[in-house]
């Protein structure tokens, strides 16, 4: 995540692509959130069918994940972050109709002292709106 959040998309995937091998596929708190930043960091670096497959990844070991590794904590993944991880990815790849879903559900899913997750999820909902705006102006040129 350091690399990712710090401007390193590069190191971000080959890092992420490290963890997923090393989590193997079974659908646990760490093959899932590692095969999620995957697609962040796939996204970010423009490679685009990499992002959609690790995306449909994890989305399948989500759906999968034991619930007792559902949790929020530390050594858990739930809903909620993986929601946020898809709406970065999937604003990044400009799927704005997908992005905001993961944005509505990831606001549903947050405390509202969670300021962080709720300013991340702002951001890719700015750009996601930016995104359609650009369309719509080129549309009518």
């Amino acid at each position: 995540m350091v690399p990712l959040n710090y401007g390193a998309p590069k190191t971000a995937a080959r890092l992420a692509h490290q963890a997923r091998h090393t989590a193997g596929t079974r659908p646990t708190a760490a093959a899932t959130p590692a095969t999620a930043v995957a697609a962040r960091a796939y996204a970010l670096n423009h490679q685009n069918e990499q992002a959609r497959a690790a995306l449909e990844a994890a989305d399948a070991l989500m759906d999968r994940l034991p619930e007792s590794e559902r949790s929020d904590t530390w050594l858990t993944y739930g809903e909620q972050k993986h929601h946020v991880h898809l709406s970065h990815a999937f604003t990044t790849l400009a799927d704005t109709r997908r992005a905001n879903e993961s944005q509505h559900r990831a606001l549903e899913l947050s405390a509202p002292t969670s300021t962080m997750t709720r300013t991340l999820l702002n951001i890719d909902a700015a750009a996601c709106s930016r995104a359609l705006a650009m369309d719509e102006a080129k549309a009518h040129e």
